[in-house]
């Protein structure tokens, strides 16, 4: 799960020694987690850090303690527009990263929504006739 928040940008997986019992929550900033601990886990254990991974820092806590964080960030949703939030509270670079992400997923409405059914056309009387005749026969 990736999860854009106030604090910062976060993936959770189920990950290590413990599947089934924790959630392994990654960042790529060091900062987010500093973050996370002051706004919503305050009780955050270290932070490790891990050089041969896409993700350097990880924190592991239960799936309770993570349903905890993800209900305090979404009881602090107090903005109406997420990237002029991030711009004044996390800065513009931030933001513009952001952005690219928003980008991206708008694509999705052309890439991965349904098509559209054609509309059934509305036969003429002529042409019901032809389609009678050929599925029925002359009778």
């Amino acid at each position: 799960m990736w999860v854009f928040s106030r604090a910062g940008f976060f993936s959770a997986v189920e990950k290590g020694n413990k599947k089934g019992q924790e959630v392994c929550v990654r960042a790529r900033v060091l900062e987010d987690f500093d973050r996370m601990r002051k706004l919503y886990y305050p009780e955050m254990g270290l932070v490790e850090r891990s050089q041969n991974t896409d993700y350097p820092y990880r924190i592991y806590l239960s799936h309770d303690a993570w349903a905890r964080v993800m209900a305090a960030m979404s009881k602090d949703i107090n903005y109406a527009n997420f990237k002029s939030m991030v711009a004044q509270e996390q800065g513009y670079d931030r933001a513009h990263l952001y952005g690219g992400v928003w980008e991206v997923m708008y694509g999705a409405e052309r890439k991965l929504a349904p098509k559209p059914k054609a509309k059934a056309k509305k036969l003429t009387k002529e042409e019901a006739d032809d389609l009678r005749f050929f599925f029925e026969g002359d009778k």
